[in-house]
Order: C-alpha cells, then sequence, then structure tokens
C-alpha cells in the first residue's frame, strides 16, 4: 500500500497529460516511430550524443523513447534495469523547451537519481545491487519541462564496469548556450529606427530567447485589419539562420522569409483581425534570437507589401496544396487525395492503403494545425517497412518505386495537438527513377526552397561503417550543402563537413538513410572543406549530390 500511494501521489505531480505506463521497457525493441528524419534536428542532436556515449565506451541498449512534453507537465516511463552494473538514461529536448528535468524512481517510489544537466538535457544513472534473481529491478523514469514545451528523445546506455561517463562533455555543444541578448537587441534598435521613419513604431517588447539547433521562439500578437505590420528576427552569438512564419487566427500561413542570414523580416497587411502567431525556428547554430513587431498604416494605393497568398477554394487543405505545389514544379504528378479530414487523437495510429507504382510515388502527409507533429511509415502488403518520416513537423512524406502497380499501407501517427490530416500521391518524374534518388530528392527539399541548385553528383560502395571523403569549395559570401542517401529502408547515413583543421562545422547524424547538412562562408573569404559521408548501419551504395547558390 506505502508503494502504491507513492506512485499515485508521483503521476499525480506529473500533471493531466502523463499518458498510461507503457509496456515493460526491457522487453521493447527499438520503436521504428521513434527514428527521426533528415530535417529533425532533435533526432540529429540527439544522433550525435549517442555517438559520443557510445565512443566513450558505453553500451547502447534497444531501449529510445521520443516524447511530447507540454510545460510544467511531465511524462512517466517504465524500465527495467539490469542489477550489478549501472546504467546511464539521457534526454535532450528540443523544439520549444528550454529546460529540462530527468529523475529516475526505484520500484517502491523513492527518489533514485537526480539529473545531472542543465538546459534542456538530462542524464541520470542508477546503479542497483547485484542479486542471483531477479536480474533487473523496476524503475521509473520522469522527465517534465519546467520550461517551454516540446518534443524529447529518451535513451538508455549501459556503463560497463569502472566507466562513470560525465555529463559535461557529453552535452558539449548540444545545448542552447547562456549567452547576452545585448547584440540582437542593438540590432533590433537599428531596425526599429529605420522603421520609425516609414511610420512604423514597435508595439509590444521584443521577444527574446536562447535556443539550440532546430529551437522554436513561438508568440501570438492581436493584430489589427487595416493596419500594416513589419517583424524583424535577429539572430547572433552562434545562432546563424533563423526562419521566419506568420500565421492567422485560422491557422494558415500567410508570410515567410526563409532566406539564409542572421537576420529575417516579413511585412504583411493582414486580411483577417485576430490574434497571429509569429513562429521563428533555428535552421542553422545555436545562440541568441530577437522577435520585433512594428505596426504602421496601411499604404494608400494597392497592397504589393506581402500581402497574404490566395485562399484554396472550398474544401481543398491550404498546407496540403503548398506542399504539393513545391512538387508539381518540380515535374511531380498529383495522382490522388485518398485521405481528406481524417482524424487521429495524439498518440493514436491509423492505416490506410495505397497504390505505389508503375516509377516512384511519393506519399505527402499534412496535418492541418501548424503544431502537430505528422509521422508516417510505408510498408509494403506483406508488413516490410518501405520508408518513414519521424521528423517533428506536419508535414511528412515516404515513397518507394515498383516496375508495376502493388499494394502498401501507410501507417499515421500524431503527436502534439489534435488535428485533422491528409494524404495525396505523387508521381515522381522519370528522372527520379529509383528509391535513392528519390529520397535525395526529399533530403533537399528545404536547401531548394532556398534557392540552391543541384550541382556534381556522385556514388560510393560502402559497408557499415565504412566511409567516403571528398574535398568542398564554399566561395566567399556563399552557401553550398551536400546531400546523401541509401536504399534500405533500416540504412543510416552520416554526413559532416569539417575545416582542414579536423573541427567540424557542420554535420547531420541523425538515425535515417539520408543526410544533409549546408555551409556558408564569411563574405571576406573562400573555405575549403573536407565531406565525410560515413554508412553508420546498412551496406551497399550511397548516392550524394552538391547543391550550390545560383549564380549571382
Amino acid at each position: 500500500m506505502k508503494s502504491a500511494l507513492r506512485w499515485l501521489a508521483l503521476l499525480t505531480a506529473c500533471g493531466p497529460s502523463s499518458p498510461a505506463l507503457a509496456p515493460d521497457a526491457g522487453s521493447v525493441a527499438v520503436d521504428p516511430l521513434s527514428h527521426a528524419g533528415p530535417l529533425d534536428a532533435l533526432g540529429q542532436r540527439f544522433a550525435r550524443l549517442r555517438a559520443r556515449l557510445v565512443d566513450g565506451g558505453a553500451r547502447e541498449q534497444l531501449w529510445f523513447d521520443r516524447v511530447l512534453l507540454l510545460e510544467r507537465e511531465g511524462v512517466a516511463r517504465p524500465v527495467d534495469v539490469a542489477t550489478g552494473r549501472c546504467t546511464t538514461f539521457v534526454a535532450l529536448g528540443g523544439g520549444g523547451v528550454r529546460e529540462l528535468d530527468l529523475s529516475a524512481y526505484d520500484g517502491d517510489g523513492e527518489r533514485a537519481a537526480d539529473d545531472e544537466v542543465g538546459g534542456e538535457g538530462g542524464l541520470v544513472r542508477v546503479c542497483p545491487r547485484a542479486r542471483p534473481v531477479p536480474a533487473t529491478e523496476p524503475y521509473h523514469l520522469v522527465l517534465v519541462a519546467r520550461s517551454g514545451r516540446g518534443a524529447a528523445a529518451l535513451g538508455a546506455f549501459e556503463e560497463p564496469d569502472g566507466l562513470e561517463l560525465h555529463a559535461a562533455p557529453l552535452f558539449d555543444g548540444l545545448l542552447a548556450p547562456e549567452v547576452p541578448f545585448r547584440d540582437v537587441l542593438a540590432r533590433l534598435a537599428d531596425a526599429r529606427a529605420s522603421l520609425r521613419q516609414r511610420g512604423f513604431v514597435e508595439i509590444f517588447e521584443p521577444a527574446l530567447e536562447r535556443l539550440a539547433e532546430g529551437g522554436l521562439l513561438r508568440r501570438s500578437y492581436p493584430l489589427r485589419a487595416g493596419r500594416c505590420y513589419v517583424a524583424v528576427v535577429d539572430a547572433a552569438h552562434g545562432a546563424r539562420d533563423p526562419d521566419l512564419f506568420v500565421l492567422d487566427p485560422t491557422g494558415a500561413e500567410v508570410a515567410r522569409d526563409l532566406r539564409p542570414g542572421a537576420e529575417a523580416r516579413v511585412e504583411f497587411c493582414p486580411e483577417r483581425e485576430g490574434s497571429h502567431v509569429f513562429e521563428v525556428r533555428l535552421f542553422e547554430g545555436a545562440g541568441a534570437v530577437a522577435l520585433g513587431l512594428h505596426e504602421g498604416p496601411a499604404p494608400r494605393v494597392s497592397r504589393a507589401v506581402a500581402a497574404a497568398p490566395p485562399r484554396s477554394e472550398p474544401g481543398r487543405d491550404t498546407a496540403l496544396d503548398e506542399a504539393v505545389a513545391s512538387r508539381v514544379q518540380r515535374g511531380y504528378v498529383e495522382q490522388e487525395r485518398f485521405v481528406t479530414n481524417a482524424a487521429l487523437r495524439p498518440g493514436e495510429q491509423g492505416a490506410h492503403d495505397v497504390v505505389v507504382g508503375p516509377g516512384c510515388v511519393l506519399v505527402v502527409g499534412v496535418a492541418s494545425r501548424p503544431d502537430t507533429d505528422l509521422d508516417l511509415h510505408l510498408f509494403e502488403a506483406a508488413g516490410e517497412l518501405l520508408d518513414a518520416d519521424t521528423a517533428v513537423e506536419p508535414v511528412a512524406r515516404v515513397g518507394a518505386c515498383a516496375t508495376g502497380p502493388r499494394r502498401a499501407r501507410v501507417a499515421v501517427r500524431v503527436y502534439g495537438s489534435p488535428s485533422p490530416y491528409a494524404l495525396v500521391t505523387l508521381r515522381a518524374p522519370a528522372a527520379v527513377a529509383d528509391v535513392t534518388t528519390l529520397r535525395l530528392d526529399t533530403a533537399t527539399d528545404a536547401v531548394r526552397a532556398r534557392g540552391m541548385l543541384p550541382g556534381s553528383t556522385g556514388e560510393a560502395r560502402l559497408e557499415q561503417g565504412a566511409t567516403h571523403t571528398l574535398e568542398m569549395h564554399v566561395p566567399a559570401g556563399r552557401c553550398t550543402a551536400l546531400a546523401a542517401a541509401g536504399p534500405g529502408a533500416t540504412d543510416d547515413v552520416d554526413v559532416t563537413l569539417a575545416r582542414a583543421d579536423g573541427s567540424i562545422v557542420a554535420s547531420d547524424t541523425g538515425p535515417a538513410p539520408y543526410a544533409l547538412v549546408r555551409r556558408c562562408s564569411a563574405p571576406q573569404s573562400d573555405e575549403r572543406l573536407v565531406a565525410t559521408i560515413r554508412r553508420y548501419r546498412g551496406e551497399g551504395p550511397v548516392r550524394f549530390v552538391q547543391l550550390v547558390d545560383p549564380s549571382p
């Protein structure tokens, strides 16, 4: 009774969003739904953390979890811990999680280990004493987002006798740095001065945040119809490329700035009065980010400044239309919107039949709400996994190629806010003739949206653990990117960019069959880098493509 009362109090403290206890984690293999996609910054950062633990001598256990955390609410996960040895559990927050707390409780509900990491990281170590039977003891891990909300990744690692890993070097460079805001505030002041000459005045205190790569700053402001607004984002202290999105009261995107650089800016005149959401996502780097909002008079002539895009016809999904349009511009042909307005509760999974082939077919899924995480897995009729996209985004893409039509099944899982979703199939152009090319095309979506164009290509046949290197030249003031992909559904391909001295300047080490890195040089000098493509899992050919800025 005493133990039961302690656990009741613990789970109550975790808040109303805590899910039912999961099955015995000691008997569960790695959940494929937890694998991150190529642009999932949380997955990339956690993969770097995993590599450091393994390189330090720890043995990764077949246990991995990903959860969505709401601010000041917690999630409990049961685990069976081997006796007579030490097990280290690590957690890493993404999205808007700024302060994460990880703790471990034993089977009696007593707190057994406290978090050794600050910020959005977590580490606890438990060492049950040796017993002949049973060989494991039950524990519970509790994650709480003390500040912010978003996804968190959680893994387990066994420490051999005599090894004790320390948190500081493991999490170095993976957490949002504690940096001052004076530089970004000074830049906002410069923008404020120039906007004042046009009749714009700042209407709210600037929003300030320290973000890791992939982090999110999100604010909601009431705007008036008949007025115009300028939102300015500046980044400093290692934060290099913020992107800015604006959503109207219905959740439709009305403005965006995806240009590379330390500043993002949108200027628009809302057609709808009400609360608008301003979302800043840090595409590259880690550091200080600031958002300022200014209001001014509407122009006396017809609107020519960043007016809201035309809305779709009734019954059409605006977000899906935009996802499809970017592909159609590259030669894809829309086949069928075979799911519209379907709904799942967070954590639930649905399945839909689909036909792939002849040729290569891409399945695109889009959630209606921008704060919903939609994951897709594509299985053939016999149950073999063909492709997966589990990036923490409202849009997911999976694909397959076949010589003739064959049936497949799409598994859908929703996290975060409940939202309707839609699925569409797109037939790839003839130039996309196999799965590897299809994956390279998917991996390069974001940089193509920034105007980058495919350049030189290559292929390397790599066994598991093998690497392939090549030199890359980045002209002064220009950007380049490198994407690599393998053909297998369970492949894991990593890419890093390093200077001649070996220091890494960009990396994508997420557990996915494709990877993408991007680098922009300083305006004053060229940069020569060494790119390393590593097949972390699988074997066979790895294809790669370099993308470059269009000629000035």
